[in-house]
C-alpha cells in the first residue's frame, strides 16, 4: 500500500466502535461471572467477545451483583426487596466502576486492547490490516505514523484544534488513540511523539480520572442502573418450585435459586441475606397454612 494512503487511513481510523464494544464485552463478562451463577439469573449467558482471566471474571461478579441488588430492591414480591441494601449497592457501583479503581481500569484496558484491531476502522479497513502485516511491515507503519504526527505540517494542523473553543476532549481522545496505534505497531517510536507533544499533553498520557482518553466510558457506573438486568432478575425471583412435604403437604418456593445466591454472597456489604417470605406451605386441600 502507498505510504501516504496508508497514513491517511491510520489517522482516520476511529476508536469509537472500540469503546462501545468495551462496554458490551464488560456486560457479557458480568453475566458470565461465577459469582452470580447460583442465582440462575442468566441460565444461558451470552458468548464473550473478550474472555477475561479468572481473576477479572471474579472481580466483574461484584458489579454484576450490585446491579442485580438494585433490581431486587425494586422487586416488592416475596420479600426480595428486603434482602438487599440499595444505597450500599449504588455506592459499590459508583466506587468500583470508576477510573480510580485499579481493577476497573485494568479490565477496561484489556478489553480495549483485545477489541482495538477489529473495531478501530475507517473506509472499510481495520487496524488489524496494518497490525497483521497485510498492508506491509507492521513496524514500518508505526515509524511512518510517528513521523507523520511529529511533522510540522501535522503539528500546525492540530494546533487550531487545541483551541479551548474546539472541544479539546475530543482532540485528546483522537490523539491518544493514534498513540495507541503506534504502541501496537512499533512501541519504540512512541517516545519521539510524546516528546514533541509533551507541552500539550499535561499529564494525560495514561487513562485515569483526569484523562479524556475514555477507553472505559461505557463501563462507568452511569452506564448501569436498576433496569440493566431487571427482566432477568424478576424472572429468577418469580420462578416457582413445588415439592411434596409429608404428611400430605406441599411447599411452594418462589425464587429458590435467588435465595441460594443471596446466601452465597454475604461477603458483599449490600447483601442483607435470604428471605423466608418466599416459602409457602399448603395442606392436602391446597390451603395455605403458613408462609
Amino acid at each position: 500500500m502507498d505510504n501516504a494512503i496508508g497514513i491517511n487511513l491510520l489517522i482516520e481510523m476511529s476508536d469509537e466502535d472500540v469503546r462501545t464494544k468495551v462496554g458490551e464485552a464488560f456486560e457479557q463478562q458480568m453475566q458470565n461471572s461465577a459469582v452470580i451463577k447460583t442465582g440462575d439469573f442468566f441460565p444461558q449467558p451470552p458468548g464473550q467477545i473478550v474472555k477475561p482471566s479468572a481473576e477479572d471474571s471474579q472481580w466483574a461478579g461484584g458489579p454484576a451483583s450490585a446491579i442485580i441488588a438494585l433490581s431486587l430492591g425494586a422487586y416488592d414480591k416475596y420479600g426480595f426487596n428486603e434482602t438487599v441494601d440499595v444505597a450500599k449497592a449504588q455506592d459499590y457501583l459508583n466506587s468500583n466502576l470508576a477510573p480510580e479503581c485499579t481493577e476497573f481500569t485494568s479490565l477496561a484496558m484489556k478489553n480495549y486492547a483485545a477489541l482495538f484491531p477489529k473495531y478501530c476502522s475507517s473506509g472499510g479497513s481495520t487496524f488489524e490490516d496494518f497490525l497483521s502485516g497485510a498492508n506491509g511491515a507492521r513496524m514500518a507503519w508505526g515509524t511512518s505514523l510517528a513521523d507523520h504526527m511529529t511533522s510540522i505540517a501535522y503539528i500546525n494542523q492540530q494546533m487550531a484544534k487545541l483551541n479551548p473553543s474546539v472541544d479539546p476532549g475530543s482532540w485528546y481522545q483522537t490523539f491518544f488513540a493514534n498513540i495507541y496505534k503506534i504502541t501496537c505497531l512499533n512501541p519504540s517510536a512512541v517516545p519521539q511523539v510524546l516528546e514533541v507533544w509533551n507541552a500539550y499533553l499535561d499529564g494525560k498520557q495514561q487513562p485515569n480520572a483526569s484523562n479524556p482518553w475514555t477507553i472505559y466510558q461505557n463501563m462507568l457506573a452511569a452506564s448501569y442502573d436498576v433496569s440493566t438486568f431487571d427482566s432477568q432478575v424478576q424472572k429468577a425471583a418469580g420462578s416457582v418450585s413445588i415439592s411434596e412435604a409429608p404428611p400430605d403437604c406441599s411447599i411452594t418456593i418462589f425464587g429458590k435459586s435467588v435465595n441460594t445466591w443471596l446466601g452465597s454472597v454475604r461477603n458483599l456489604d449490600f447483601i442483607i441475606g435470604p428471605t423466608k417470605k418466599n416459602i409457602f406451605f399448603y395442606d392436602i386441600f391446597q390451603t395455605q397454612v403458613s408462609g
